[in-house]
């Protein structure tokens, strides 16, 4: 697997546990520390490297989840669940890598 590769299964793993944790908790916004925007901004880049390179894909980034309504949050949360699971799919994976999966600062 190349670095890109490993990069984004990174995030990837890390944003999918994330969202299914935001849900089981009632998208309060408190799955990660320091918000799920911060994690969105540590990694923005390959987020975007993933969005250029999958225009096919939906791809409902936003940078500002904290500002959010309830109902917001939901669909937001839903639809990148997707789009990561449909991801994996394409990869001809059954389940995400967690093998590489760091934690932001």
């Amino acid at each position: 697997m190349s670095q890109i590769e490993n990069t984004h299964t990174a995030w990837m793993t890390a944003l999918h546990h994330i969202l299914q944790l935001e849900q089981s908790r009632g998208h309060d916004d408190k799955a990660v520390a320091g918000g799920l925007d911060k994690f969105l901004v540590y990694w923005h880049t390959p987020i975007n490297e993933f969005l250029s390179a999958n225009p096919a894909l939906p791809h409902p980034l936003h940078p500002d989840y904290s500002a959010f309504s309830a109902e917001q949050r939901i669909t937001w949360t839903s639809d990148w669940l997707e789009t990561l699971e449909h991801a994996s799919l394409t990869k001809n994976s059954s389940r995400l890598d967690t093998s590489s999966s760091p934690t932001p600062s």
